[in-house]
């Protein structure tokens, strides 16, 4: 299991250099857009099209990267005046609602995308003739790795600080 977070670890470093690399994009290609179309009168073309789709990625991977940083907002007046033990076990009890919530997200997620590459094979009515399906693979992908990402950081913490054991997720 060790190598298995390991490799998660090292992957998860790779998504958020690609996640800011498409957010440079994002920021370069909307200027650069905006200049073309005022000071120059001259639109690119295609800039609208790859605006759009890097700021899908974008938003997707900010969701997987919030909750990395646990960064989600939580509102705990109540719990926080409950014992350890009470409150470990209201937060595990929250996190394993939020883990069916994103195999909810996984599941119909991947079964769309098979909806939209073997049934329907739509492509969106810009320059660059991309499959709609472009647009949404990351749906899937990000919900898996949310639901890694809570289950390595708060879910099996919280079970292993409940039963005594020890709190890392090797």
């Amino acid at each position: 299991m060790s190598k298995l977070v390991l490799i998660y670890k090292n992957l998860r470093s790779v998504i958020f250099i690609l996640a800011a690399f498409i957010l440079a994009l994002f920021f370069l290609i909307t200027l650069t857009s905006v200049i073309s179309r005022y000071a120059f009168d001259a639109p690119i073309v295609i800039a609208d099209e790859l605006i759009f789709y890097s700021f899908c990625y974008v938003a997707l991977l900010a969701i997987y990267y919030a909750h990395h940083q646990n960064g989600h907002i939580r509102v705990d007046i109540l719990i926080s005046r409950c014992g350890e033990r009470t409150r470990t076990i209201t937060y595990l009890i929250t996190d394993l609602i939020e883990e069916a919530i994103w195999l909810i997200f996984l599941w119909q997620g991947i079964l769309y995308m098979i909806k939209l590459v073997s049934v329907t094979h739509q492509f969106h009515a810009f320059m660059l003739q991309v499959p709609v399906a472009v647009t949404v693979v990351l749906v899937p992908i990000v919900a898996f790795l949310i639901f890694i990402e809570i289950l390595l950081s708060n879910v099996i913490p919280r079970t292993r600080a409940l039963t005594g054991k020890v709190l890392s997720p090797d």
